[in-house]
C-alpha cells in the first residue's frame, strides 16, 4: 500500500434490501454499509465502504467521485465479528459493474457466504480459515509463486502518518 484515504462512513441502513429478490440482499439487508471491491484501469484492486439500494437487475452502488472504479467483475463485501474475532460472518455477492446515466449498477451474480447464517457452527472460522490456506496454496502453486511477505513497516509507517483522533 502507499495511500489510504479515510471517509466519513456512509449514513444508510439497507434493511429496506430485505423486500428485494436480488441475489444476496437478505444478507446485505443486516449491514449497514457494504464494501465495493471492483479495479480500477490498470486492473488493481479498488476498494471503498459505500451505500447500495435494490432496483431491477442489480444494486445501485454509491461511488464516490474520486474513486477510479471501472466496469468488469465486482463484489459487495460484508463482514463482522466480536471484539475477540470470534462470531464472524462474512458474505460477499460477486457480480458485474457497469456504468449507465445514473451512475453504477453490480448485477449480482451468485452470493458467496462461507459460514452461512442457516447452518452455522463454532467449526466455521476453522473450516474457514483452512478453506483460505488452501485456496492461497493452490493460487500460488498454479503460478509458481512464493507466498511473499506481509510488509508491516510499510503498513506500521502509513498508519503513523494518520491522524489521531
Amino acid at each position: 500500500p502507499d495511500e489510504i484515504v479515510s471517509r466519513p462512513l456512509p449514513v444508510t441502513t439497507n434493511q429496506a434490501l430485505a423486500g428485494s429478490s436480488l441475489a444476496g440482499a437478505e444478507v446485505l439487508a443486516d449491514y449497514e454499509s457494504v464494501v465495493l471491491i471492483g479495479t480500477d484501469a490498470d486492473g488493481a484492486p479498488v476498494l471503498v465502504r459505500t451505500s447500495v439500494t435494490a432496483e431491477p437487475g442489480g444494486y445501485r452502488v454509491d461511488v464516490p467521485a474520486d474513486v477510479p472504479v471501472v466496469a468488469g467483475p465486482a463484489g459487495l463485501l460484508v463482514h463482522r465479528h466480536d471484539d475477540q474475532l470470534w462470531n464472524l460472518h462474512n458474505a460477499n455477492v460477486r457480480g458485474h459493474l457497469a456504468a449507465d446515466g445514473r451512475g453504477w449498477l453490480l448485477r449480482p451474480e451468485r452470493l458467496v457466504e462461507p459460514g452461512q447464517k442457516h447452518r452455522s457452527s463454532v467449526l466455521d472460522p476453522i473450516r474457514i480459515s483452512r478453506g483460505c490456506q488452501a485456496t492461497t496454496r493452490r493460487y500460488l502453486e498454479h503460478r509458481g509463486l512464493t507466498r511473499p511477505a506481509v510488509p508491516w513497516d510499510a503498513y506500521r509507517a502509513i498508519r503513523d502518518r494518520l491522524p489521531r483522533g
